[in-house]
């Protein structure tokens, strides 16, 4: 076998293995993410070409796969339906048309699998402005899922786990919040999927709140390939300072 077929054999497996997580109990995403992605920053080390491409896929779709439940699909409100509530209502004006949307059954093209919420701001939400769609998706992990044993328990501990992997991601800062707990923000580089999603570059936030539980936000320019609602946006929906306000107010 060639190093070539061997290499797609690990893609492969690790696709499967993604795709496996849809139907277990949802995980803490930040821990999944950081799992996949040195899972496949060890392969791209003896990679060039396709096959590196195709390994960074993986990690870059187990954020959005791997926290599904089985639930029947809600219903797409738009922003003006969510004026007040959710994370719609913390959202800044003019950041374009807010729309929820089944984002399982968009990138996999099954329905009945999108998470179950666990928290007030738990939702995917497409972000269309000037001809472009970017994504929000906010994920609550309860206080037994963020204390599991190997997770980051606070944002300083996000941080060193992310850049214990060069490449995994940039810039990440972290930061006490007013009444207990802290907040990681960092900026995910584009994530190609060999032709089958390619992901564009993200800012991603996580709160740990005072009572245990955590709150982890994917800020995304947009995808192409499977289940694409368009071009990607030309930088995600929310600047970083814009998405860094999110998440304070999150604590208010």
């Amino acid at each position: 076998m060639s190093a070539y077929d061997e290499e797609n054999s690990a893609v492969k497996g690790l696709l499967e293995r993604a795709v496996a997580d849809v139907a277990r109990p949802y995980r803490n995403s930040e821990e999944i993410f950081m799992q996949a992605r040195r899972r496949s920053w060890r392969r791209r080390a003896a990679m060039t070409g396709a096959a590196a491409a195709a390994v960074a896929a993986v990690s870059a779709m187990v954020p959005a796969l791997a926290s599904g439940r089985s639930e029947e699909p809600a219903a797409a409100p738009t922003a003006s339906v969510q004026a007040s509530t959710g994370l719609v209502g913390l959202l800044p004006t003019g950041i374009g048309e807010v729309k929820q949307v089944p984002l399982i059954q968009l990138v996999k093209g099954v329905s009945g699998q999108e998470p179950k919420p666990h928290g007030p701001y738990d939702g995917a939400y497409a972000v269309r402005k000037d001809g472009g769609v970017g994504l929000l998706e906010s994920r609550t992990a309860s206080s037994k899922q963020t204390a599991t044993k190997g997770s980051a328990h606070n944002a300083k501990e996000v941080c060193a786990s992310l850049e214990s992997t060069p490449g995994l991601a940039k810039g990440c800062t972290a930061e006490a919040v007013t009444g207990g707990g802290s907040l990681a923000v960092w900026y995910q580089p584009n994530a190609e999927a060999g032709g089958s999603i390619d992901w564009s570059g993200e800012y991603d936030a996580r709160l740990f709140l005072p009572d245990g539980r955590s709150v982890h936000v994917r800020n995304v320019a947009g995808w192409t390939g499977t289940g694409s609602l368009g071009a990607p946006l030309a930088a995600p929906p929310l600047t970083r300072n814009q998405l860094h306000e999110v998440m304070l107010r999150m604590t208010r």
